[in-house]
């Protein structure tokens, strides 16, 4: 007897055995008045675990002698593993709750609103990022907020995500509403804070800014 179809029917016998010894699989009467519940599902592994990535590929060696019982594989294996949060991290309750009817709830509760974390954190961001690459984080950051205040029309998905975030609105530091204030009353960005010249700029490699003088006709 070939020993493959052995092991195929000792599994298959097994499987039918402890089949049959189920309870869960024997048909109930439905009954409305049963409570029926599961167990909770979480976003994290509250046990710990271990994420493993296998990527591997097989292929068969040639062999001398042709022999149809005997063959020869190469495989070659590439394993990654992580250990799987046991706990939310910073980035899942930075912003906990921060949809419009929260914050609509909380206004008419107490007439205030929360302080923007979000835009003050990407701002410490973008502060830390050219900070690295050798420019004055802050200065660079606060031209920035400037330019983008005397900047009327944006074309472009990334231009008004931009125009966007680099609006900081009446929650933010008093240094980042007065630069965007001075760049809607038009003044020179780069002469306000000269400390991040042409080319310094967070996004002088990036974006364009043009601009039209409008004449005006008198009578």
């Amino acid at each position: 007897m070939n020993i493959g179809i052995f092991l195929c029917a000792c599994a298959i016998f097994h499987w039918i055995e402890v089949s049959a010894s189920e309870p869960y699989n024997v048909t109930r009467e439905w009954n409305p008045n049963h409570r029926r519940n599961r167990q909770k599902r979480f976003l994290i592994w509250e046990h710990g675990g271990i994420f493993k990535l296998v990527v591997g590929i097989a292929y068969p060696v040639n062999l001398g002698d042709k022999k149809p019982w005997r063959a020869l594989n190469c495989n070659y294996n590439f394993q990654a593993q992580f250990a799987v949060p046991q706990k939310p991290t910073y980035w899942w309750d930075k912003w906990d709750g921060r949809s419009l009817a929260d914050a609509k709830l909380q206004y008419n509760k107490d007439g205030t609103y929360h302080s923007d974390e979000s835009r003050r954190f990407i701002y410490a961001l973008l502060e830390l990022y050219a900070d690295r690459r050798g420019k004055n984080g802050k200065q660079c950051l606060l031209r920035a907020i400037c330019e983008n205040g005397g900047v009327d029309d944006v074309e472009g998905i990334y231009a008004e995500l931009l125009q966007v975030v680099l609006n900081p609105g009446d929650d933010a530091d008093e240094e980042y509403r007065n630069a965007y204030k001075a760049g809607r009353y038009g003044a020179v960005c780069t002469s306000l804070y000269p400390d991040c010249p042409l080319g310094q700029g967070l996004f002088d490699d990036i974006f364009v800014t043009e601009t039209t003088n409008y004449i005006g006709k008198t009578k």
